[in-house]
């Protein structure tokens, strides 16, 4: 038996990378370089390269509507911090917040 999904909408997409820190995506960069090089200029992936600017939430999902491998790489990306806060979350819920976390130093 076949399941269909709905199709998922471009907003529903951009959460999912949005929800990528400057770290991951850099990792993202670097493990794709190559077919960055083939979509943005010289200039673009020298500044990549230094760290001067990082992938926008567009060009990670222009890799990842041509790329399959990329696509997974960065669902992995995603579904990794997800777990994270998945578990962060679950003990928070069974904890108080210490109050000397807020509490400015003097």
């Amino acid at each position: 038996m076949v399941v269909m999904h709905e199709p998922l909408d471009l907003k529903e997409i951009e959460f999912l990378i949005e929800a990528l820190d400057r770290k991951e995506r850099e990792i993202i960069f670097r493990e794709f370089e190559e077919e960055f090089a083939k979509m943005m200029s010289r200039t673009a992936i020298t500044k990549l390269r230094r760290g001067e600017i990082h992938l926008s939430n567009d060009r990670i999902i222009e890799l990842m509507m041509a790329n399959e491998k990329a696509k997974e790489f960065v669902l992995e990306l995603v579904r990794k911090k997800a777990e994270r806060l998945l578990a962060i979350v679950k003990r928070l819920e069974s904890v108080e917040i210490p109050k000397e976390l807020f509490e400015e130093e003097e």
